[in-house]
């Protein structure tokens, strides 16, 4: 396998290579750096509601649906082997491991101070070598139960998915990543063994490795493994475009709740959508440094919503979006969710009247820019990074100079085609009677709770 290195304006060294059936690999080795950290990852996600019936990533064919939180039981799966516990072979050499399921990828990932060539062939093999039984799956199935019940018990996980199937009236991004209990118990390991050969196919995924590690070693070891691994043909997988109304399904959801404080999430539903993956990364750049401007701490507005106690340290302004959906969420807690709903639709207004300062977008900028240069100090960070950009199909330092392209009427283009109020939607969860009377006994339903005050 040939490494090349990659080009980019920031002057990173990045190589990549084409590993044996066809998987990506990046390294971003860097001298000093006394950690590694290792990154598998496919583009297969909580969207991928359907699977193809021929059971390969091979796109243009039938489709037919899976059960919902089907790409999170299968991460959670494929940690357990014929041998057991796969993540106590990595804390044996002193290695961490996790993963995740997102909307739109799964990755697999550990971090190690050394003995990365072994660290990295647990990771290649566990995630390539799954083993399902019907005894495996129905105890996963209990295990899962409990997490789901656990997120529905979650104020955040709830108050956010409530918004989104507000939101939207089809998109798959309405659905729980984790699943229903319903959906959970109709997963089987022909369905999981299925999902795996369409979706985890190597071309459909990326190995990126970043931190302080040797790359001839670390690409001769992933050479060696990927060699011995069988595969049948297949191909990087394109995810159908869901068509999916311009409208909100409704305006408001509010939902009683075991919370001692109003918990409030107003969202904007996207309807620009992108053309191209540079379309994509500038409008979630854009809407990124929109929110800074009008919300980060430092801002006026938020300054005025503090001090009015409308908002507290739990307030959050963001942006998510893929390739077909996009939304921004506004929101935390507050004692007065209608009011402070009113209260941002009028900072909204304002902001539209009285423009952006050329200061406020140099200044989100220079933090953006801060924060992208900081990245690089972390292992982690660079390996997610260089996941994220291959995913998008934009380089490593294509982010940087889409920032220095905008200015202020990109940001304020963005205010008055997003941020509208007949594209929002309002979630809110408001405290039980009961639990509410038992925090006015206990002194808490007045927000002067010393130390309590300000918890996210």
């Amino acid at each position: 396998m040939q490494l090349e290195p990659v080009s980019n304006a920031i002057g990173e060294r990045i190589l990549r290579g084409t590993l044996p059936h066809g998987l990506t690999l990046l390294m971003n080795p860097r001298k000093g750096f006394s950690r590694s950290f290792g990154m598998l990852a496919t583009h297969y996600g909580s969207l991928d509601s359907r699977v193809p019936i021929a059971g390969t990533t091979a796109t243009g064919g039938s489709l037919e649906a899976v059960p919902d939180g089907i790409a999170h039981f299968l991460e959670h799966k494929l940690f357990e082997d014929q041998n057991g516990d796969v993540s106590l072979r990595f804390s044996a050499r002193g290695a961490s491991c996790n993963a995740g399921t997102e909307f739109g990828k799964t990755s697999y990932h550990f971090s190690c101070s050394d003995r990365l060539e072994e660290n990295l062939e647990t990771l290649i093999r566990f995630v390539y070598d799954p083993w399902f039984t019907d005894q495996s799956v129905a105890k996963e199935q209990g295990i899962i139960e409990q997490e789901i019940r656990m997120y529905d018990d979650d104020p955040d996980w709830v108050v956010f998915f409530n918004l989104l199937e507000s939101l939207y009236h089809r998109h798959p991004v309405r659905i729980n990543i984790a699943g229903t209990v319903a959906s959970i118990r109709q997963i089987t390991p022909a369905l999981l063994y299925r999902c795996h050969k369409s979706f985890y196919h190597p071309r459909n995924m990326v190995l990126a490795v970043a931190g302080g590690f040797d790359e001839a070693a670390a690409a001769a070891v992933a050479e060696r493994v990927m060699t011995s691994l069988q595969f049948e043909s297949g191909s990087a997988w394109t995810r159908p475009i869901t068509e999916e109304p311009t409208t909100i399904l409704r305006k408001r959801h509010e939902q009683p709740f075991s919370v001692s404080r109003p918990q409030l999430a107003l969202g904007f539903k996207d309807h620009a959508l992108p053309a191209n993956s540079r379309d994509w990364l500038r409008r979630d750049l854009t809407s990124k440094l929109l929110l800074d401007v009008l919300f980060s701490s430092s801002s006026e507005h938020h300054a005025r919503l503090y001090e009015s106690g409308l908002i507290d340290d739990s307030f959050d302004a963001s942006y998510s979006g893929e390739r077909d959906f996009g939304f921004t969420i506004l929101g935390g807690e507050t004692d007065e969710p209608d009011r402070l709903v009113t209260e941002l639709y009028s900072t909204l207004d304002a902001a539209r009247r009285a423009g952006i300062t050329a200061a406020d977008f140099e200044l989100a900028r220079n933090r953006f820019l801060g924060r992208f240069v900081r990245a690089f100090n972390s292992a982690e960070s660079l390996a997610g990074a260089l996941v994220a950009s291959h995913f998008r199909g934009v380089g490593l330092d294509e982010l940087a100079q889409v920032a220095m392209e905008l200015g202020r009427d990109d940001l304020m283009e963005r205010l008055d085609h997003h941020l509208r109020e007949e594209a929002s939607a309002i979630s809110i969860l408001s405290p039980k009677e009961d639990d509410a009377d038992v925090a006015e006994d206990r002194g808490e339903g007045d927000g002067s709770d010393g130390d309590g005050e300000h918890n996210a």
